[in-house]
């Protein structure tokens, strides 16, 4: 949750907002927005949790109050297209005349327990009158697109003991970082049942303290934006800088250093010693990227090359553009790039080392994406597209093996989630295995977990692994 309250909502109310001489009152200042979190808020549909929701409502004029209860109350169910409508009924208290706090409560039939919303609901004035009957008109409409809240639990890696260690009330995403303690968690600005991205909302989720840590500006662990960025040495990256230029106010720390570069940045990674990043610019010609050293403690660069041939690999999925990856291993970090021309990836390895950029030849094909999962000391790797490899040698039979899984860290051992989906009804079986890349064995770590069930990562001691799983 945000480390600050929520802002009041006694509004100030200047003569000129109230309406007098139209039939139709302006509802474009109208603020509807959510109290536990005031970033999701106006004309927007938002996943929302399915435990009570208050909101903000807040005019810029004297309202009917009986007439801003009842068109609410009409309008709540969602009866257009995509998810189902929800039967939510609405509470009022109204703080002035100016000004309420709406709960929206579903029945506990429909909080049912699901990786997809539950259903919809909104909130809507349209049509309400002032207290001088005069006709709303034009104000946001806000749908909240109710979701179960996941919560994040740890497993023995024997089995035995399954604890969640979390109590979120509202829906989170989750992503691992490279420091084990720390999860990125975030929200989105926007919902849709459609490939559309939005906005999102950040928090840095301590896994020891159980604390989330708000933060302004989207964070991510694959960066690709302007050249003032901070990078942050758990694993993640964010822009200094809003829309309009202003320095965002981020919580203090000992692990994030900003960053100043010329042009866009299209991709950067943290040094295995966290010292240090590897920047890609797209500075140089057309196809072309350069590849920059810089020391995070005294902004000391160093060129690595120069009109490096590629670009960003494609997105698949809609067309914002793709951050440049990369999978460090001791002391190599390995990155492809896409070649237009021939429609192929071209790869890179970059030596910490020596500062050395060659030639990187995995064993896949070109035209495939060459993403890999090594084990800690890199004598066995996972290839996406390829199966399982010991050095250069293909272990037969691996390549049909789940992708992604995690290895854990100090063993040959990978481990994922596996999904029978021929145990239903009522639910299909889901399980954590561990596959023992030695013996090319899989071994059950334990069965009839929770549908929806997913793996997060594992502690930095191999002795729980982390899941995000149904509340």
């Amino acid at each position: 949750m945000p480390s600050k309250p929520a802002p009041s909502i006694r509004p100030t109310v200047s003569p000129d907002a109230s309406p007098t001489n139209s039939a139709r009152a302006d509802g474009a200042g109208i603020v509807i927005r959510l109290q536990a979190e005031p970033r999701l808020g106006g004309a927007i549909t938002a996943l929302v949790g399915a435990s009570d929701q208050r909101y903000d409502l807040i005019f810029p004029y004297a309202v009917n109050r009986e007439s801003v209860e009842k068109t609410i109350a009409s309008k709540l169910a969602v009866t257009e297209g995509g998810l189902p409508s929800l039967e939510a009924t609405a509470a009022f208290e109204w703080v002035s005349e100016e000004a309420a706090t709406v709960t929206i409560k579903i029945g506990q039939k429909e909080a049912a327990k699901t990786f997809y919303p539950l259903g919809r609901y909104r909130l809507d004035v349209n049509g309400a009158r002032t207290a001088g009957g005069f006709e709303i008109a034009g104000a946001p409409v806000f749908v909240g697109a109710v979701a179960s809240a996941y919560q994040i639990a740890r497993l023995s890696t024997d089995g035995r003991t399954f604890e969640k260690v979390s109590a979120f009330a509202d829906p989170y995403f989750f992503e691992p970082l490279v420091s084990p303690r720390y999860v990125l968690a975030s929200r989105s600005v926007g919902y849709c049942e459609c490939d559309a991205t939005f906005p999102k909302l950040s928090w840095v989720y301590d896994l020891e303290a159980g604390k989330l840590i708000a933060y302004p500006a989207p964070l991510s662990t694959a960066y690709r934006g302007t050249g003032s960025f901070v990078a942050d040495t758990r694993g993640f990256f964010f822009d200094r800088y809003d829309a309009r230029g202003n320095a965002y106010a981020i919580p203090g720390s000992e692990t994030a250093y900003p960053v100043r570069m010329d042009g866009t940045v299209l991709g950067v990674t943290l040094s295995p010693d966290m010292r240090s990043v590897l920047v890609v610019t797209g500075a140089g010609q057309p196809g072309t990227v350069d590849l920059v050293r810089l020391e995070l403690k005294n902004g000391a660069r160093t060129t690595v090359a120069e009109g490096v041939q590629g670009v960003a690999l494609p997105n698949l999925v809609s067309d914002k553009p793709e951050p440049v990856r990369f999978q460090t291993v001791g002391s190599s970090t390995f990155f492809a790039l896409w070649n237009d021309g021939t429609h192929q990836e071209n790869r890179y390895a970059f030596s910490w080392t020596d500062n050395k950029l060659s030639a990187w030849s995995p064993p896949v094909s070109p035209e495939s994406w060459s993403g890999f999962q090594a084990s800690g000391d890199d004598r066995f790797r996972l290839y996406a597209n390829a199966g399982l490899y010991e050095g250069s040698r293909k272990l037969p039979g691996t390549e049909k093996l789940p992708y992604p899984m995690q290895w854990l860290p100090g063993t040959h051992s990978l481990v994922g989630i596996r999904v029978d989906y021929t145990k239903q009804p009522p639910e299909p079986r889901v399980s954590l295995e561990r596959y023992e890349a030695e013996r090319q064995e899989w071994n059950v770590i334990r069965e009839q977990l929770p549908e929806f069930t997913d793996l997060l990562q594992p502690s930095a001691d191999g002795r729980w692994i982390y899941l995000t799983t149904p509340d």
